[in-house]
């Protein structure tokens, strides 16, 4: 399952255009697999992976069978193997400043046959994300100092908005000069650039009535925003 909006037509799901029903892998039962995840935006968090096993094969046994309570009958934890983070662990956390992690350790679950005719498993790979606050039991290596946990009601953060969609301000070839995510004081810090380093990066905006905060890098309440107005739109000016 990829994440489709559930009112849509879920286009890479059973049945979609994007669904082929091809196995793409083949593994032993208990096996170590190494598992692959590819970030566009490291939102901080953790990672978890479930396999759901559809009796059948075909859109309509997956459609009929794939929930929630299926996959939860299998959910998968790192195994006892060069780099792991925690052996036996479900969740893997994310490092802010890492975008691959090509080589996560889990075990497959004893006893789960899934031989692509009498039965088909997928794998369903869960992010909780924690671009705005901390998830409850982040461990302090991967939790943000300045940042509380989610849904403490006496914090005053928002809870993991969206990126918006790119403008079209200057490019961020005329504004980066160094490595780093900062506010657009020309948009009253509605939008933001993300350099990656100089002359390189790309323009985001905050969803609904959001701004960009600097101190912890993620989109805001209004309240909790300061807008370096002089600062960057001197800096911005003298770069065009």
């Amino acid at each position: 399952m990829c994440g489709d909006p559930w009112p849509s037509d879920r286009p890479h799901e059973a049945g979609g255009r994007y669904w082929f029903g091809t196995v793409t892998g083949s593994y032993e039962e208990g096996q170590a697999v190494n598992l692959t995840v590819r970030l566009t935006a490291a939102h901080k968090g953790r990672f978890l992976f479930r396999v759901c096993r559809i009796v059948g094969a075909g859109v309509a046994a997956e459609q009929a069978q794939l929930s929630y309570d299926c996959l939860n009958a299998h959910t998968l934890v790192q195994a006892d193997a060069p780099g792991a983070q925690a052996p036996g662990d479900p969740w893997w956390y994310v490092d802010n400043e890492q975008y691959l992690y090509d080589a996560m350790p889990y075990q497959l679950p004893k006893g789960l046959h899934c031989d692509g005719v009498a039965a088909t498993c997928v794998l369903q790979w869960f992010y909780l994300t924690g671009n705005s606050c901390d998830p409850p039991g982040t461990p302090a290596p991967y939790s943000s100092p300045w940042l509380g946990t989610c849904g403490t009601t006496s914090l005053n953060y928002p809870e993991e908005p969206p990126s918006g969609p790119a403008g079209s301000p200057p490019p961020a070839a005329t504004f980066c000069k160094a490595a780093g995510w900062f506010a657009d004081p020309l948009s009253g810090c509605k939008g933001y650039y993300r350099c990656t380093g100089p002359g390189a990066g790309w323009y985001q905006q905050c969803t609904g009535t959001l701004l960009f905060n600097e101190a912890i890098t993620a989109c805001d309440w209004p309240a909790n925003v300061q807008c370096p107005a002089v600062r960057r739109r001197s800096r911005r000016a003298s770069a065009l």
